[in-house]
């Protein structure tokens, strides 16, 4: 940390010209520790960055910028830390006398680490959720998908010199629930800097991402199990799964054993129709969604090479592959199962679950369409997580000597698109 610190910050430079170096040196840390957008423009933490943040404490970090002087004065004088940033006061014999640049690289690094942990519990793998329904950015807190209706079988023969048979559009549309806002914040004292020597705020601040990731799933399975019924279609509330009327999508007895409960999920969605036109419409499904328990069946019925099958009478032995497995293996089908999702399956009602035995909720499992244009279920959102960094500027934060806090929070709701899916 120290090399890196005085490869950006020159020891003998201006003042101007040190604290562009702490802009080039905190640029340089925060990538190193893989932060940086993704394709859809939202920050994120790379898989394999340079340096890990939970491979420092904020006690090194410390010492390493703003030197051992700096750091052992925090003990004993009543704000140095704050006094440092206002007037450059507290030496450091190892770095540079009397520079707030030491201090605004170490925040900036600070800043970094508390970021990249705050990141990395948000984007937990045992978080899948994200996997299994895409993102819809929008700018309002509701969100109306507009669209128009089938035309219906409205074509007729028509003879010579007869009109056109005539057709005209309906409206169809969804209306998605408000979006809401989840918050966590994590504050860093001064006391903190100088007493953690095993990583415990990193611990602390990667809480904070977990806190707010497990939030999303938890509210994500909740509406993939219908816990959540908030399907919304010209203007009339839905549940999402049905035994009966508009759609069937709800198979009473069809735990999953073999490829033939497999095959009863295409058999439903080859007999969708189309509410307004009563036509069977195109649907497909890329996903096995199962519970913890039926992880292993699923992953031997999808990647079975060879099964055996014989009448009553023990003869016409058949042997062949696994007649459901091109179907979810081509095009980088998948199978997915999460203890969230046995949590909202035995959680009990009045605690946001769906109040099944343990017995029964082994037996639950999905097959779902997870592209992002035509997925069953969808996350409206405003703005998504994000933390901000924020130093002490008032007289509470002061006075509970607060060095620095970070801010996380994001703005989005989870709603069905498609039932039919």
């Amino acid at each position: 940390i120290r090399a890196a610190f005085e490869s950006f910050v020159p020891a003998k430079g201006t003042q101007a010209e040190r604290m562009e170096g702490v802009m080039k040196f905190r640029k340089n840390f925060r990538e190193n520790l893989g932060i940086k957008k993704n394709s859809n423009g939202v920050m994120a933490l790379a898989e394999k960055p340079a340096m890990r943040a939970d491979d420092f404490s904020l006690q090194e970090l410390a010492v390493g910028i703003c030197g051992e002087q700096w750091f052992n004065s925090l003990h004993h004088s009543n704000d140095p830390y704050f006094e440092a940033m206002e007037d450059g006061s507290i030496a450091s014999a190892s770095v540079v006398p009397g520079n707030i640049a030491n201090v605004s690289a170490f925040l900036g690094s600070v800043t970094g680490l508390l970021d990249a942990r705050v990141l990395a519990g948000y984007q937990k793998p045992e978080y899948i959720i994200p996997q299994l329904i895409p993102t819809i950015p929008t700018q309002t807190r509701q969100t109306r998908m507009i669209a128009t209706g089938r035309i219906g079988n409205q074509a007729k023969v028509r003879n010579p010199g007869e009109p056109h048979a005539a057709a005209q559009f309906t409206d169809r549309r969804i209306l998605t629930p408000e979006t809401t806002n989840v918050a966590l914040a994590c504050h860093v004292t001064y006391e903190a800097v100088f007493f953690d020597q095993t990583g415990e705020v990193m611990d602390r601040a990667y809480s904070i991402g977990a806190e707010i990731g497990l939030y999303e799933e938890l509210e994500g399975f909740r509406v993939i199990s219908g816990v959540t019924n908030n399907y919304n279609y010209n203007g009339v509330a839905y549940n999402t799964y049905l035994t009966s009327g508009n759609w069937i999508n709800d198979l009473a007895s069809n735990e999953l054993l073999d490829w033939s409960n497999v095959n009863s999920v295409y058999e439903l969605f080859s007999r969708f129709t189309d509410q307004e036109t009563g036509n069977r419409i195109s649907t497909s499904w890329d996903t096995m969604l199962v519970a913890p328990a039926k992880k292993a069946t699923a992953q031997h019925i999808v990647h079975a090479t060879e099964l055996e099958t014989r009448n009553p009478t023990g003869t016409n032995d058949r042997i062949f592959r696994s007649p459901v497995n091109d179907h979810l293996e081509i095009g980088g089908k998948k199978i997915a199962s999460s203890q969230y999702l046995d949590q909202i399956l035995t959680t009990a009602a009045a605690s946001g679950g769906l109040a099944l035995s343990q017995a029964n909720a082994n037996k639950y499992w999905w097959g779902m369409d997870t592209s992002r244009d035509n997925s069953a279920f969808i996350k409206t959102e405003n703005w998504p997580f994000k933390t901000v960094t924020a130093t002490p500027n008032d007289h509470t934060a002061l006075d509970h000597k607060i060095a620095l806090s970070v801010f996380a929070d994001r703005m989005a709701q989870f709603s069905v698109r498609e039932p039919r899916r």
